[in-house]
Formats: C-alpha cells, structure tokens, sequence
C-alpha cells in the first residue's frame, strides 16, 4: 500500500485514525475505510501542494443532517493542518462510509 499512497501518507492516515478512535470511539480500522481514507489524503494533500484548492458543496447539508460527521472532519481537518504544517481547505472527510456501511451488513 505504500507504493501507491506513501509511507508519510500511510503513517498521517494512521495516526488521525488513532486520534479520532481516542477522542470519539469511532473504529476507523475497518481496512476498506482506511484504503479509501488514504486515497483521500494523499489526493487531497496533492491538491493542496499544487495550490489546488476545491470545496464540498454538501457541507452546509452534512453539517445539519450528520453533525457527528461534520464534527469528526472539523477535528480532523485542524489536526491535520497541525499535522502537515500548512493551509488547508477540507469540507467534510468522508467518515460517513464507516458510520453507515456497519448498518447495511447486519
């Protein structure tokens, strides 16, 4: 996984999951979230190296229908500004997959 995500990405991705699962007690480790989470990441911190720079026109609507999401992506976007040491713009990370995907499996 690391080839395709980077070590550095790999270890970011780890380490806000770890602090999401310490501050919420959200398990975030389900292995499919992860790869998809990474993905986002990486791709999201491409854009931001590149001064790219994009907004979720669905956050005004997370925030009031999935406010435990919305909070999650808030926590996670100020960590990972801290994180990485720059400006970053995220709308809502997609936490919204762990959260909902358990309900359809039972």
């Amino acid at each position: 996984m690391w080839a395709i995500i980077g070590k550095e990405c790999f270890e970011l991705v780890n380490e806000m999951i770890q602090s999401v699962n310490a501050f919420y007690y959200l398990d975030l480790t389900e292995p499919e979230f992860f790869i998809r989470f990474a993905l986002h990441i990486r791709n999201l911190l491409l854009r931001t190296k590149n001064d790219y720079y994009s907004k979720n026109p669905l956050t005004e609507d997370i925030k009031t229908s999935c406010p435990l999401i919305y909070d999650v992506s808030v926590t996670n976007e100020s960590e990972l500004k801290n994180l990485v040491k720059c400006d970053l713009i995220i709308s809502v990370i997609p936490i919204s997959h762990v959260l909902t995907i358990p309900k359809l499996r039972r």
